[in-house]
């Protein structure tokens, strides 16, 4: 999606592509820079993101001092974040049917 220009501008794209990064394939660096992507990219709604990516940090600390932490990314999405997901990667797949 973000190779492509689609959704850019979403705090979900980011959300969900970090999330992806830490908990799927423990790639803590590459979740790192996805988060500083989407503030960088003042990606909506930008408070929300900044308040993940400080929690994620907080994650991180936490790691790094050998304990568990409550939360995950997942709980942190709400129905209507995890549906906007959905419906970007649905466009994805419209797009690479288009050009096909």
């Amino acid at each position: 999606l973000h190779k492509r220009g689609v959704g850019l501008q979403h705090a979900v794209l980011y959300q969900v592509w970090a999330w992806r990064l830490e908990k799927d394939r423990r790639d803590f660096d590459g979740a790192e820079r996805v988060w500083a992507m989407g503030v960088s990219a003042e990606a909506a709604p930008l408070e929300r993101l900044k308040t993940q990516q400080a929690q994620f940090h907080q994650r991180m600390a936490a790691r790094r001092a050998d304990k568990r932490t409550e939360g995950s990314p997942d709980d942190e999405l709400s129905l209507e974040e995890k549906r906007a997901v959905w419906w970007l990667a649905r466009q994805r797949r419209q797009q690479q049917q288009q050009q096909q």
